[in-house]
């Protein structure tokens, strides 16, 4: 093999890593472009479940003090019915 032989294929090979660079290239800007809207996608959905969050704790925490105020209620009113039925037996 000649010389000019070899560095006819070397030049060959070396257009094929050039296009294979290129298309590597291209096919990471895709990918870059497809994680900015995966990325973007995940925001909108991250907002839309910290809004449904909010509103379920929030409902909860009503929840929460409307129990707490019948208990309240309850507690004195047992505790109304406690001290009357002492005084009325203590006056009995």
């Amino acid at each position: 093999m000649t010389t000019e032989e070899r560095i006819s294929r070397l030049e060959g090979a070396y257009e094929q890593v050039d296009k294979r660079l290129d298309d590597l290239n291209q096919s990471i800007s895709g990918l870059r472009d497809e994680m900015g809207g995966l990325h973007n996608e995940m925001r909108s959905e991250m907002g839309g479940l910290r809004s449904e969050m909010r509103g379920e704790i929030g409902g909860l925490r009503g929840e929460m003090n409307s129990r707490l105020n019948t208990l309240t209620i309850v507690m004195f009113g047992t505790w109304v019915t406690v001290i009357g039925a002492v005084i009325g037996l203590y006056f009995a």
